[in-house]
């Protein structure tokens, strides 16, 4: 059985920073399921479902935060859904 993971970001540094750990824990394991907005929500897709979708679908939630980005409304909602699901968050604070 594989992992369901969520990457949370917002902003080009979280961003940039998701997508290194993205490639890394797919080398590391390919058989993880990873979802990142920017590379699983294709145009025309309504966004704020998929999000909810994909948490409640997930075993663990990966929140990478910077100074620029620790007040986004998404990165604080999908952070509060996921502890709301009970799913294991994991922070990095870069």
């Amino acid at each position: 059985m594989s992992d369901n993971i969520f990457i949370s970001w917002s902003k080009s540094k979280s961003r940039e920073f998701a997508f290194e750990v993205k490639n890394l824990l797919e080398t590391l394991n390919p058989h993880l399921n990873i979802f990142m907005s920017e590379d699983n929500i294709s145009a025309g897709e309504k966004v704020q479902e998929k999000i909810i979708q994909k948490i409640s679908e997930c075993d663990k939630v990966l929140l990478c935060f910077t100074r620029d980005n620790k007040k986004s409304p998404w990165l604080l909602y999908e952070a509060g859904y996921a502890c709301g699901q009970n799913k294991m968050v994991i922070s990095f604070i870069l």
